[in-house]
């Protein structure tokens, strides 16, 4: 590297200062490609949640048919898919504020293929006697409302058995059982 002496400080010569700037521009450039083609590979764009079809032959060849009249595997992943929500018990204790304070019930909802095949609710803890006997009376009801219903057309109306806030907090919980599971 060659320097010249002015007033008794050294100075590069121009084309190594020329060549170093350069060198410095296309390391930067390297470097702010690389993290933008870094960033878009990891994108996900939903290519991750897509699912891709077999052709039409290979899902009868995977069928799986045990016996004549059942469904195939391929046909039952596909009736799961479409359920609302999975099979199964759904409990929570549920409270909802009134003029006088805040009660709390046990919600019961049990599910078969979209079906509810059983609704309950009972007061939780010490209650005033006026919600214990609307609970009480909502509880009589939902038999005939909700048993044998699809759990997402569920059409509760807005007052069951006088009690507009215990059927708000049931109705509440089966929207919450739906986006949930």
């Amino acid at each position: 590297m060659a320097f010249q002496k002015s007033r008794g400080v050294c100075v590069e010569q121009k084309n190594n200062i020329k060549f170093s700037s350069v060198a410095g521009a296309i390391f930067t450039v390297f470097v702010l490609l690389s993290v933008f083609l870094a960033g878009c590979l990891s994108q996900d764009n939903g290519a991750s949640a897509r699912q891709v079809m077999p052709a039409q032959g290979e899902i009868e060849k995977n069928m799986d048919i045990s016996a004549a009249g059942n469904k195939s595997s391929y046909d039952k992943m596909q009736e799961e898919i479409q359920l609302a929500v999975a099979d199964g018990t759904y409990m929570k204790n549920v409270s909802y504020d009134y003029h006088n304070g805040t009660e709390t019930m046990e919600v019961m909802l049990e599910v078969k293929d979209d079906l509810i095949t059983s609704a309950s609710i009972k007061g939780v803890g010490v209650m005033h006697p006026y919600s214990a006997k609307l609970i009480s009376a909502v509880n009589e009801q939902l038999p005939s409302l909700a048993v044998g219903k699809k759990i997402d057309e569920l059409d509760i109306p807005k007052n069951v058995a006088g009690s507009s806030l215990t059927t708000a907090a049931f109705k509440g919980y089966v929207q919450e059982v739906i986006d949930t599971y």
